[in-house]
């Protein structure tokens, strides 16, 4: 079963995908010994996001996370994914 939309493989993976947000901000957590994906997949997936962002003109809008251990969303990824959501409802506020 494919988990790309129909063709779309085509054209890019997840990260060309997630990167069509741009410059809406953007978190990704990896994690170094997940068995879903290679580490040179995710370190490649997280160039190729940054430098998207880079090119739309908001480096700093993509924030990409590498955390050892296998696929998880423990309480140290979580508490860094609500600091940075945190942060970014905060900027939007002001």
């Amino acid at each position: 079963m494919d988990v790309l939309p129909l063709q779309l493989a085509r054209y890019g993976d997840w990260p060309d995908l997630a990167a069509c947000r741009a410059p809406s901000p953007l978190l990704v957590q990896y994690d170094l010994a997940d068995s879903l994906f290679t580490v040179d997949g995710m370190q490649a997936a997280d160039r190729r996001l940054a430098a998207h962002y880079q090119s739309a003109g908001h480096a700093g809008a993509y924030t990409g996370q590498f955390y050892p251990g296998p696929h998880k969303f423990d309480v140290e990824m979580q508490g860094a994914a609500f600091a940075w959501l945190k942060a970014r409802l905060y900027q939007e506020r002001t």
